[in-house]
């Protein structure tokens, strides 16, 4: 049993599928017809990097729904100041959209890219395995809410 969190529903991909949206991608197609039910509630939906985009960004933010997702250095219309910009370990930046879409780099062992329209860049300090972490909370979100998706995935193999 998942606690604290949900898959709410899942599409088997079997093979390319036809876009028959000539306003979004399918990666933004699949999202929103897969969270459909749950639009214009102040939901926050947590995805991978390959939907994550300033287009689901800007189409779930319409729908008054938050994203929260890793992101792909090279996906269109990324920031390229903050996908560009080398870091030291620890070290963040960020930078906010007009429209309220937060793209937040942060280095670890490797660089961390985030899309999310829910947090706002600031760095909180957690205790894990006896020493302290300072970490974006977007990544700490992140990574709290994905963990319940690679749970679920387990549970239906």
């Amino acid at each position: 049993m998942l606690k604290g969190g949900y898959l709410y529903d899942l599409k088997v991909y079997c093979g390319q599928e036809k876009n028959d949206s000539e306003n979004q991608t399918v990666p933004t197609k699949v999202v929103t017809d897969l969270t459909k039910d749950l639009l214009g509630k102040g939901r926050t939906i947590c995805v991978d990097n390959y939907y994550t985009s300033v287009e689901l960004a800007q189409e779930l933010m319409k729908n008054k729904t938050y994203i929260l997702g890793t992101l792909c250095s090279n996906r269109k219309n990324n920031p390229q100041n903050v996908i560009n910009k080398k870091l030291k370990i620890g070290k963040v930046v960020a930078e906010e959209s007009n429209t309220g879409i937060f793209v937040e780099k942060w280095k670890d062992k490797q660089d961390v890219v985030i899309m999310t329209t829910k947090y706002v860049p600031e760095m909180v300090t957690i205790h894990k395995r006896s020493t302290d972490i300072t970490k974006p909370t977007s990544v700490i979100e992140y990574n709290r809410r994905k963990r319940y998706i690679d749970i679920s995935t387990k549970l239906h193999l």
